[in-house]
């Protein structure tokens, strides 16, 4: 016997195919631009970091664990906490406290262009997943920002972006927003 597929499940299938597809399309494009791109000079005393593309976590599969470990290991670039800004409308005080890492440090990485270290790199990658999550939870952008910014009961009063500081942190986040997904509030 087999049981009935809903419209929503249909729908769901449609869309995650179709992101699969863009991303797909996306990966063909890098690799393309990738295989064009000149070799890069080591005497270039990182003039091509300050003339890196902006970083954009629309471009992370972040379904593909080990394709995310291979950017976060290869360096995340640090225009990745620039558009954590934009997209949280957050100031830049605000996402340093967050992510524990001190304002003059992070202002000195946004003005250098170049790529974070490792640690840093890894908690740009997480809020980003995090976040692209929160916006398939709430379906708007902006609700998903007001709602990681704002102080959680659930997570102990903290907000789900200074939660992911850590990979605990950022796990119960992910639990959270799976129990909304999921109907479960309480």
């Amino acid at each position: 016997m087999t049981a009935a597929v809903t419209p929503d499940q249909w729908d769901s299938a449609r869309r995650t195919l179709v992101v699969h597809v863009v991303l797909i399309m996306r990966l063909r494009s890098i690799r393309e631009d990738q295989a064009r791109a000149p070799a890069l000079d080591v005497r270039q005393n990182g003039e091509h970091l300050r003339q890196m593309p902006r970083f954009a976590f629309t471009s992370i599969p972040f379904e593909d664990n080990l394709r995310v470990d291979q950017l976060v290991r290869g360096g995340v670039p640090a225009t990745a906490f620039r558009e954590i800004l934009a997209l949280l409308k957050i100031d830049l005080p605000t996402l340093a406290d967050a992510v524990r890492i001190p304002r003059r440090t992070l202002e000195r990485r946004l003005a250098s262009a170049g790529v974070l270290p490792f640690d840093e790199g890894d908690r740009a990658v997480r809020i980003g997943r995090l976040l692209e999550m929160a916006v398939d939870v709430f379906e708007v952008q902006d609700e998903a920002a007001r709602w990681f910014t704002e102080k959680l009961d659930v997570l102990g009063g903290a907000s789900p972006l200074e939660c992911c500081a850590t990979d605990a942190g950022s796990r119960a986040v992910e639990q959270v927003l799976g129990r909304i997904e999921h109907g479960v509030f309480g």
